[in-house]
């Protein structure tokens, strides 16, 4: 969650877009008050958990343990996959980097995963040449993501053709990015 989801709330930013599952922590921390702070004026899209490993890793529980890139700091992709994995008892070792830099080290092996938290097809994902040492992997729509606001989606490979075999698909979740303004 970046400062501008802080300054959002605090009263420093105006208007900004937040993952939905940002609203729900505040609202978690702040109790009822969010709702005097913040008033969420509409849903704008999904944006899916992109979970790209070493093509040796066949199930999302097999990450603990091991480093996974959760982005930049203080990015909504660090903060969402802060949330997923707790919600999903699975503990990693947390790194922070540019996705371009943790797709070289997934590829080295001096990472597992990293986490990409994007709108479909992630260009960065979609342009990549075929290359059998990486694979997106599936994240169970589990109940507890359900209660924590987080949709069930499916990746294809037509959305990634060097990730996913032809004609397959990978399910995953989803956040809705919602428009929120500060309550002035």
């Amino acid at each position: 969650m970046g400062l501008w989801a802080k300054g959002l709330v605090g009263g420093g930013v105006d208007m900004g877009i937040v993952q939905s599952d940002v609203m729900s922590f505040f609202k978690e921390k702040l109790g009822n008050s969010i709702d005097q702070r913040l008033v969420y004026i509409t849903k704008l899209y999904n944006e899916e958990m992109h979970l790209v490993v070493n093509a040796s890793i066949n199930d999302i529980r097999e990450l603990e343990g091991k480093k996974v890139n959760f982005a930049e700091p203080n990015s909504g992709t660090q903060f969402s996959s802060r949330q997923i994995f707790k919600l999903l008892g699975i503990k990693v070792e947390e790194v922070n980097m540019g996705q371009s830099d943790a797709l070289v080290k997934i590829k080295s092996g001096e990472i597992a995963a990293s986490v990409f938290i994007v709108g479909r097809p992630a260009s960065a994902l979609a342009k990549l040449p075929a290359d059998k040492s990486m694979k997106l992997l599936p994240v169970p729509y589990t109940q507890v993501l359900e209660d924590n606001s987080y949709l069930p989606s499916v990746l294809s490979s037509q959305d990634y053709p060097a990730l996913i075999p032809e004609g397959g698909s990978v399910d995953t979740i989803a956040v809705g990015a919602v428009l929120a303004v500060y309550n002035w």
